[in-house]
């Protein structure tokens, strides 16, 4: 696929370009739904020039969902972006590799993540990094093959 073009498959997953060219000018987003936009982009995009453009199609979704000119981005305390502007509605972003999900809701606070699959860690080191360490180590632990008596 070209950096020119853009597709929806039925899922409602985005493909393409960051131009999203196929995309109303305004978007309804009804209170009840959640809306999530996948982009796969060429890899013809250096991984750094990702970020970047992810946050220019962020702020331009914004836009559309609220009818109006794209609005300036804030960070939380944890560096999560919002919008303290009314009209706007909830989001999240993550990308990993050359992947970007973007999630919208009008009522409910969002968190979505996205990871490349060259990026693969062991179980137990991840057990080792995130749980507490006697948890850890329990897995670490071989297991009995034979049955409780």
């Amino acid at each position: 696929m070209s950096p020119e073009t853009s597709t929806t498959d039925s899922a409602g997953s985005h493909q393409g370009s960051l131009d999203f060219s196929s995309v109303p000018v305004s978007l309804s987003l009804p209170d009840d739904e959640v809306h999530l936009w996948l982009w796969q982009a060429p890899e013809s995009i250096a991984p750094r020039d990702v970020s970047p453009r992810a946050r220019a199609q962020l702020l331009d979704l914004l836009g559309r969902y609220a009818g109006t000119t794209p609005p300036t981005l804030e960070r939380g305390e944890h560096g999560k972006p919002f919008v303290s502007q009314a009209g706007f509605p909830q989001f999240n972003i993550s990308h990993g590799g050359q992947c970007m999900l973007f999630a919208f809701s009008q009522r409910q606070e969002l968190g979505v993540d996205v990871d490349a699959l060259s990026r693969r860690h062991s179980p137990l080191e991840l057990a080792r990094r995130f749980f507490a360490a006697e948890e850890a180590s329990a897995l670490e632990r071989p297991r009995s093959t034979s049955p409780s008596a």
